[in-house]
């Protein structure tokens, strides 16, 4: 008759965790079957039997599993040892490796699903992989040390071919993938229950160093009010393209993919309120971020309307995700650009083109550069007591504003206000 019991196996050295162990005997002939719990001694009683009952439960359960698989292997009648039972078992109850390319693959379409910004560069990220290793599969255990450096020179390598240094593609790529193999160890792993599958983490031993950012190309408010004024449109893109430019640099530089997604509701008693979609996600905040509607842009909300009300702009109906509507309006600032003579622009341009006129125009300060352009304050614990002003980005946004559209330099001075209802008190609006 085949027996089993819990037991741990005591070494010389001092433990405070033991890995627990099923004893099978069959035939007077043991052999010890390793399991995936640890255990303290205080688990047992003085007569070496479990005495928590959550783990007792667990371990009976296991049990009547192995009596399955023998007695399907074996026959209720077993004449074979405990060693052949546990070598038996050992054998078909090895866990199944882990894919690390399927778990990517995973983690990449969810990210698309969403719409999270990075799921194009995880997306990349994973075609590099699978055309490294040339195979549909890509057990865990194999990203190793020497994996990894393998892996890099084959991207640097390939970026060079094509022309590239190579060294932002390799940060990123080795970056993503270190990502998903931490999440791929907070899914299999269970520390506390002893259950580490997943068992190396080979991004110790090598240096992903920080991506170097390429410093996109700017432009002065001359150049941006020469695309304002553009009328040489051959199509609609063009036009659309321009129009952008207006909704870019009177809301602050917001992204395309803003103004693509963004829902009716967020536009309410002239302010623009809305989550930023690129960091919304990362950030305690929500990335939250409010704008006054600037007159000189209303006409644009009127000309876009998605008169449907379930978003605020038609842009979706026109185009069928926002990477189309960002192609379009890049599509239609090159044609401007090339016309004008001007360097080459993108939907990205205008954001940075209002930061460096801000800073090396108008002289304002760079915690309000980041204030506008919805970036974590460097001054954390300072905002949990004074919070965002809005009502300066206002003042800041129609400062940059009457720079570039009328070269009007005025400067951002807070105003008192007077506040009727209740006590008499000041309340600070900016104006510039």
């Amino acid at each position: 008759m085949t027996t089993f019991k819990a037991v741990v196996q005591h070494s010389k050295r001092d433990q405070a965790r033991f890995q627990l162990y099923i004893r099978i005997t069959n035939k007077r002939i043991p052999d010890y079957l390793k399991t995936s719990w640890y255990v303290t001694l205080d688990n047992f009683d003085d007569k070496g039997n479990l005495k928590d009952l959550q783990l007792q439960t667990a371990v009976n359960l296991f049990i009547l599993e192995l009596q399955q698989k023998i007695n399907k292997r074996f026959g209720i009648i077993c004449n074979v040892t405990g060693k052949e039972i546990v070598k038996y078992l050992e054998k078909d109850l090895q866990p199944e490796q882990i894919d690390f390319l399927k778990f990517f693959e995973g983690i990449m379409n969810q990210m698309i699903h969403d719409n999270q910004p990075s799921g194009e560069n995880y997306k990349a990220s994973f075609n590099h992989l699978k055309r490294f290793i040339k195979k549909d599969k890509l057990p865990i255990d194999l990203i190793t040390v020497s994996f990894l450096k393998n892996f890099e020179k084959y991207l640097l390598k390939q970026a060079q071919e094509k022309g590239f240094k190579g060294h932002r593609c390799v940060s990123l790529t080795l970056s993503n993938v270190r990502h998903v193999f931490n999440l791929a160890m907070e899914e299999y792993n269970d520390k506390v229950n002893g259950i580490e599958p997943i068992k190396h983490y080979p991004f110790t031993e090598i240096s992903i160093k920080d991506p170097i950012c390429s410093r996109r190309k700017s432009i002065g408010r001359e150049e941006i009010n020469k695309i304002i004024n553009y009328n040489g449109f051959v199509n609609s893109r063009d036009k659309l393209a321009q129009d952008f430019v207006l909704l870019s640099i009177c809301l602050a530089g917001i992204n395309a993919v803003d103004l693509y997604t963004m829902d009716s509701s967020c536009y309410e008693r002239g302010r623009l309120n809305y989550n930023r979609s690129k960091t919304k996600g990362s950030r305690d905040d929500e990335a939250y971020m409010s704008i006054a509607v600037v007159d000189e842009v209303k006409p644009l909300f009127a000309k876009y309307a998605d008169e449907s009300g379930k978003r605020l702009f038609n842009f979706y109906q026109r185009y069928r995700n926002n990477k189309n509507f960002i192609k379009a309006v890049n599509k239609g600032l090159k044609h401007i650009c090339k016309q004008l003579d001007l360097p080459s622009c993108t939907t990205y341009t205008f954001r940075r083109s209002i930061a460096e006129i801000a800073s090396d125009d108008l002289y304002i300060s760079t915690s309000d550069i980041a204030l506008i352009l919805n970036h974590v304050s460097a001054f954390k614990t300072t905002m949990i007591y004074t919070g965002r002003s809005f009502k300066k980005v206002d003042g800041i946004v129609r400062m940059i504003l009457n720079w570039i559209l009328y070269e009007k330099y005025t400067p951002l001075i807070p105003q008192k206000k007077q506040i009727k209802k209740g006590k008499k008190s000041t309340l600070l609006v900016y104006h510039a």
